[in-house]
């Protein structure tokens, strides 16, 4: 299995202000990562839509589709779509 492509950090803290950065109140100073954030978005759209039968989406389904999504995002990305 592969490793996961992340993409770089979608919120990174600026290095200058790095030794101000409060580990256990804000997690890492990188932020969350490129793909979470697509991810993230993408889920938006995803829950936006009207659907006839919500039972058909589960969490977990449109959480795949989202991480789906996200994952395209960054090859289209690296490729310069």
């Amino acid at each position: 299995m592969s490793a996961i492509n992340d993409g770089e950090p979608a919120f990174p803290v600026p290095v200058g202000e790095r030794e101000f950065w409060d580990r256990e109140e804000n997690g890492s100073p990188n932020g969350m990562s490129l793909r979470d954030y697509f991810a993230t978005v993408a889920l938006q759209g995803i829950l936006a839509q009207p659907l006839e039968s919500d039972a058909a989406f589960s969490p977990k389904l449109c959480a795949g589709l989202a991480y789906g999504y996200a994952d395209a995002m960054l090859v289209a990305r690296k490729e310069g779509a």
